[in-house]
């Protein structure tokens, strides 16, 4: 009788194994099994190689990634996502209000942890504040500042709004505007871009300032001037109105009116005959410059979209550089005024290796180097010079 109760209680037990492992086959894990596992994800979201948070997403729209500044722009933004192993989402605007609107809310759509642009209008901000609040995504501005006072204070208040990195667009215009007078114009032609922008109407600021003070006047003005056929067709417009039009400013707009206007210039007879001032370096500005195409230029402001991204970077990545409701870091344009200038620009700064480095921007992140400061990074980026990138690289 004892040997056939033994006999039942093993089968019994053969059978609740063979149970147990038919229910592990249909998807129960073991506790080691359970601890790979767990060690794969962990792996998957972990930090990379410089202990830096990979499953960071930030999106970058901008005017064009295809005109020379926009692809200096798209060069540096690709460099700070490899050296720092993130995300990015790159959407070209038009710089058409309507169309900034739209791209944002995509990115933001598309799980962006941070979004910024260089906006056309300071009227397209609050509806931008309103969609990153909604989603808590973090959101700032490149090459542009906010004067309106009434959205400015809308930004401040928003805990999304990290800040804003760009240049003193009046001195930009001032000294441009002194450069112009030197040459000894008198009656200027001027054209711009958009009403309502901040950088427009600061550069358009300085430049009247200086003309006020060398008695300068400005004969003829046009705004709203964002391709290289409206350009052309404003120059030529000037032209035919005002033959006592000595000088001439393109004060911007990414280079496309800039190629316009001097192509108008070009078939006018007017090359070096009528002095032009402009802002947004092109390709060949050395030869311009030496050629005399153009008297003065200011540009080499590609770098603030990097300083920028470092900004949301820090933010998104739990080390804020800064808890100061409003961030504003203030680059320095630089002015290239002879064949000599331009040259030694294009070799430090736009060459293989850029006016910063992948190591250099990782030392921008407070995770990789702990000892940052928002005041550090303000120097860093009030530094920026060639003769600045030539001290860090030489």
């Amino acid at each position: 009788m004892k040997r056939m109760l033994s006999i039942l209680l093993v089968i019994a037990l053969l059978v609740m194994c063979i149970s147990g492992c038919a229910q592990k086959q249909e998807g129960e894990t073991t506790e080691s099994e359970e601890n790979t596992e767990s060690a794969e994800v962990e792996e998957s979201v972990g930090l990379n190689e410089w202990g830096l948070d990979p499953t960071i997403k930030i999106g970058v729209s901008c005017w064009n990634f295809t005109s020379d500044l926009g692809l200096e722009c798209y060069e540096y933004i690709t460099m700070a996502a490899e050296a720092l192993g993130c995300e990015i989402i790159t959407e070209s605007d038009g710089f058409d209000p309507d169309e900034q609107v739209t791209v944002i809310e995509n990115m933001v759509a598309a799980g962006c942890d941070a979004v910024y642009l260089c906006n056309c209008s300071e009227a397209i901000l609050p509806k931008l504040i309103d969609t990153c609040e909604e989603n808590e995504v973090y959101f700032g501005l490149f090459m542009r500042t906010i004067n309106d006072p009434d959205i400015k204070q809308l930004a401040v208040d928003s805990p999304y709004f990290v800040g804003v990195c760009h240049e003193d667009e009046v001195m930009v215009g001032y000294n441009l505007g002194i450069a112009l007078a030197d040459t000894g114009a008198k009656n200027v032609g001027f054209i711009t871009w958009n009403r309502g922008d901040a950088t427009a109407e600061d550069r358009y600021e300085g430049y009247t300032r200086a003309f006020e003070e060398r008695g300068v006047t400005i004969i003829a003005e046009e705004w709203e001037v964002l391709t290289s056929d409206q350009g052309a067709a404003a120059l030529e417009r000037f032209a035919a109105a005002y033959p006592e039009m000595d000088g001439v400013v393109a004060c911007g707009g990414g280079g496309e009116p800039l190629a316009g206007i001097m192509s108008a210039m070009q078939n006018l007879g007017l090359t070096g005959e009528i002095p032009l001032v402009a802002s947004d370096f092109g390709p060949d500005i050395a030869n311009q410059l030496n050629n005399g195409e153009i008297s003065a230029m200011t540009g080499g402001h590609a770098p603030d979209c990097m300083f920028e991204f470092m900004l949301l970077y820090n933010t998104v990545a739990g080390t804020p550089l800064s808890d100061e409701d409003y961030v504003e870091l203030l680059l320095n344009p630089i002015v290239l005024t002879s064949y000599e200038d331009a040259t030694e620009y294009d070799e430090w700064c736009k060459g293989d290796v850029k006016a910063y480095t992948p190591e250099e921007i990782r030392m921008m992140s407070k995770t990789y180097n702990p000892d940052l400061t928002i005041e550090q990074l303000k120097e860093m980026v009030a530094a920026y010079s060639v003769d600045d990138v030539i001290a860090r690289h030489s």
